[in-house]
Formats: C-alpha cells, sequence, structure tokens
C-alpha cells in the first residue's frame, strides 16, 4: 500500500494518464485540488464534477463529490502538493 498511489505502483501508469490530462484542463485540475484537498463531499461546478466522473476520478454523494477512492485522494494530494 505505501507504493500504490505512486507511479511505482502496480497503477502507475493508470494514475500518470489521469494526471497528463488533469495538467492539460486547467480547470479540471483546479476542481480535483479541491475534492482532494478535503475529506469529505464538496461541491463543485456540476459540468466539471460529471467531467471528473465521466473520467472515473470522483463519485457524487448528492449534489457533491468524492474522490472514487483512497488510491485517487492520495496520489492527486501528493501531485498537488496537498498537505
Amino acid at each position: 500500500m505505501k507504493i500504490a498511489p505512486t507511479e511505482e505502483g502496480l497503477y502507475g501508469d493508470h494514475l500518470l494518464r489521469h494526471w497528463s490530462i488533469l495538467q492539460d484542463n486547467p480547470e479540471l485540475l483546479k476542481v480535483m485540488r479541491q475534492v482532494v484537498t478535503v475529506n469529505d463531499p464538496v461541491r463543485i461546478d456540476a459540468g466539471k464534477a460529471s467531467r471528473l466522473r465521466n473520467m472515473g476520478l470522483v463519485k457524487y454523494t448528492g449534489n457533491d463529490v468524492l474522490p472514487l477512492c483512497d488510491l485517487y485522494r492520495l496520489y492527486f494530494r501528493d501531485r498537488l502538493r496537498v498537505q
């Protein structure tokens, strides 16, 4: 589990693909930062939430979103340098 949320881990290529897509879209990157910064569901723009969900990065909780899994939360927190 220690290396799972890294590019060295089993899902490294998968994570890196998502990271690359987010880097190419600063608006999505900004809202993904909001999502991984907190541990509770967060309300973001509905269109961007839908795009992140379609990428498989978030899940809905009512009208709010959470990372789909802790792997994404940990990986993107590290990549975005979120404490």
